[in-house]
């Protein structure tokens, strides 16, 4: 029963001071020395109307018979100096207690006529025992599981059947599925820890776990009639661990059109768990660009939300050739990773010098030049790869690939090496001007050069 009672004449005073103070009471501020008497300390709620909230206290409840009073004082220790809180006034009016006061059946009376007192059993039990559902409040809903973190957890007062808080020390079991619960613990068993009720309510800890995930706490009393719950989304902290990046191409022509999509594998915090969607990852490269539709810049840096775990971004290469480095870095981290891509010459284009070592030689059928072509470059200008097949053509004499050879060869295909050809050219028996054209097959790259095969005087 919550509130007063009226019975005929009898007037029952529940635990729940805010009716009694309501109906009857009106607080009065002012000193006062407590009197000789019987008295009986009980734990409840008083309701401060003005102030609007709930205060815990602990009360010293006694009658003055002579005064024809009942005064309620906050208890301040022995002797009994106190701020009396209320008290009543009216004629005939007695208080009575139960004998052998028990603080798990207390009933204390205000009535008219002691010799109509009659006493209802579990009218008002002051420590009742927890009933009913209520809440906990986690300090934050989302937390880093970073394996060291401590949540705060403030559980709302504490429900039983007679409106009152329960006594200090009312014992609850807290499970939970991630993470461990600290302060507080009188003891623990599996996922589970048993602490005890401060001022009715439950204060405690979680410590964070290494893993992310949805934790559910669970608190229930020994006799399992008061529960409450709450959850606690534990997100991965940020990238602690190096960012594997993968490309299906190992090198990229330098035309600055070729390019690549590079993935990354998982992004991970330090302890393993994937990173959450958005954390943003800064990524820079040499000698090409990167280019992402999600891409944005954000302190002068390329930056790259994680999505689904993971970065994906095309690499484009530049113009010049070179190993290109691709790094990615988390923002707020030191841990940095690189991607190296070899950028290559594209194919011979455009004009090359043709030069020959000697400007003439006897036309004696057996002197011998060498002739140099090259540099041969790319569109860009960058010195063609090895092996690229040039054709050579002679007007007159004959074209060697080693001066030793007797090759009676006008035409033949050499490989480029280190962007040049080398080879030699051997005089015919007939003076006159010789003409040395290198081209590739599709004509896109030439050069040429000019000697004299001189007469041989008799």
């Amino acid at each position: 029963m919550s509130g007063f009672f009226w019975n005929s004449d009898l007037h029952l005073i529940n635990c729940n001071i805010r009716d009694l103070q309501s109906i009857f009471f009106s607080p009065i501020a002012r000193k006062f020395q407590t009197p000789t008497g019987d008295n009986l300390e009980v734990q409840c709620y008083f309701y401060t109307i003005q102030q609007s909230k709930a205060v815990y206290i602990s009360f010293v409840i006694f009658l003055e018979p002579i005064k024809k009073k009942v005064f309620v004082y906050e208890y301040k220790g022995n002797p009994y100096p106190a701020t009396e809180l209320f008290q009543v006034e009216s004629e005939g009016l007695y208080f009575c207690a139960q004998n052998g006061f028990d603080l798990d059946d207390p009933q204390i009376w205000i009535m008219k006529e002691m010799d109509r007192v009659r006493w209802l059993q579990n009218q008002c039990i002051f420590n009742c025992t927890p009933e009913g559902e209520f809440s906990i409040q986690p300090s934050c809903s989302n937390a880093i599981a970073d394996g060291k973190s401590l949540i705060k957890l403030i559980s709302d007062p504490i429900p039983t059947p007679c409106g009152v808080i329960p006594i200090d020390g009312t014992k609850f079991w807290v499970t939970t599925n991630m993470g461990k619960i600290v302060g507080n613990v009188i003891e623990s068993k599996d996922n589970s820890s048993l602490i005890s009720s401060d001022k009715g309510m439950l204060y405690f800890n979680l410590q964070a776990p290494k893993n992310k995930g949805r934790c559910v706490i669970k608190v229930i009393s020994e006799d399992k009639k008061a529960f409450a719950s709450t959850v606690i989304h534990f997100k991965s902290g940020l990238p602690g661990r190096k960012i594997i990046l993968k490309s299906v191409a190992k090198f990229l022509i330098a035309d600055g059109e070729n390019s690549v999509e590079i993935t990354s594998e998982n992004i991970m915090d330090t302890f393993g768990n994937i990173v959450e969607d958005n954390t943003e990852i800064a990524v820079s490269s040499t000698l090409g660009r990167i280019f992402t539709e999600k891409s944005y810049f954000k302190y002068d840096l390329f930056i790259i939300p994680i999505q689904s775990g993971r970065i994906q971004f095309k690499f484009i290469a530049g113009t010049k050739v070179g190993l290109a480095e691709i790094t990615t870095w988390a923002i707020n981290s030191d841990i940095k990773s690189q991607l190296k891509i070899l950028l290559i010459p594209g194919t011979p284009y455009g004009s090359f010098p043709v030069i020959s070592k000697e400007l003439s030689i006897p036309a004696d059928g057996s002197s011998v030049v060498e002739i140099e072509a090259g540099p041969i470059t790319d569109h860009f200008g960058n010195v063609v790869a090895d092996d690229h097949i040039m054709i050579i053509q002679s007007s007159a004499g004959y074209l060697l690939t080693d001066p030793s050879d007797n090759s009676d060869l006008q035409s033949f295909e050499l490989h480029t090496k280190e962007g040049k050809l080398v080879f030699w050219l051997k005089s015919s028996n007939k003076p006159g001007r010789v003409y040395i054209a290198v081209r590739n097959f599709d004509r896109t790259s030439a050069g040429s050069c000019s000697l004299e095969f001189t007469k041989i005087n008799a």
